[in-house]
């Protein structure tokens, strides 16, 4: 359910419609006035991701997924999982000094800081981060290596990297 709403934002999708969402079996509600676990989970995602557009993906430690989405005032919302991952593990994280982990039914934790760094706990179920600096993320997303690959050479050789300064100094 969430990797298709995300595949369709990734796409470039404005609008998505739930189908069924009063429905004994398969809906959002099992009745008008019974919400499933489902519900909370599309509620989630309309939160964090509504009004949003996909602005790219940002490497991450452990070839961990993350997806960013901007909204048109320049606040980013990041999507965060490991797939195949059968316990959780941890990863550093610098994106700004106000990190809060949003989990698929709506629960919101601050993410605990070591100095400078954000502590994130990779699972295979996404989660969503919100109050990421959008100069350290752009920053992050613009690296790329200037020929886009390193020389397989047994001497000594240069590579250049690039990037987009987003702090705009």
């Amino acid at each position: 359910f969430v990797n298709r709403i995300l595949v369709a934002k990734q796409a470039g999708v404005r609008e998505i419609f739930f189908n069924k969402l009063v429905d004994a079996e398969r809906g959002l509600m099992r009745s008008p006035d019974q919400p499933t676990e489902m519900f909370l989970v599309a509620r989630t995602i309309t939160d964090l991701l509504g009004g949003t557009r996909f602005a790219g993906w940002l490497p991450l430690e452990h070839d961990a997924r993350a997806m960013v989405f901007e909204r048109s005032d320049g606040e980013e919302t990041i999507v965060v999982w490991k797939e195949g991952l059968k316990f959780p593990i941890k990863a550093p994280l610098y994106l700004g000094e106000r990190l809060v982990q949003t989990d698929l039914l709506g629960n919101r934790t601050p993410l605990p800081r070591f100095g400078s760094v954000t502590s994130l706990t990779l699972q295979s179920m996404p989660v969503f981060i919100t109050g990421v600096d959008p100069r350290i993320s752009r920053t992050r997303r613009s690296f790329r290596l200037a020929d886009g690959a390193i020389r397989s050479a047994y001497r000594r050789h240069k590579v250049q990297v690039e990037f987009v300064n987003g702090f705009n100094r």
